[in-house]
């Protein structure tokens, strides 16, 4: 949450939309959410369980950053 909150805060002003996914939270609202994001913030078990679930795909991912 702390990384999407500085991510909030770095495209306010901008057409970039973001979203933070993670464990403990129904994953269909995450899922429909994280399609329509820019940027997508997860915890790797969350990741991983969306892209096993074929909800989320990364395909199209041109950058992409792991920090645990």
């Amino acid at each position: 949450m702390q990384i999407e909150d500085q991510v909030q805060g770095l495209t306010y002003h901008t057409t970039v939309s973001s979203v933070a996914v993670y464990g403990g939270v129904p994953i269909p609202a995450q899922a429909a959410k994280a399609k329509k994001a820019h940027v997508l913030v997860a915890t790797p078990g969350r990741l991983q369980d969306l892209m096993d679930r074929r909800m989320v795909n990364l395909d199209a991912v041109t950058i992409l950053v792991l920090d645990e």
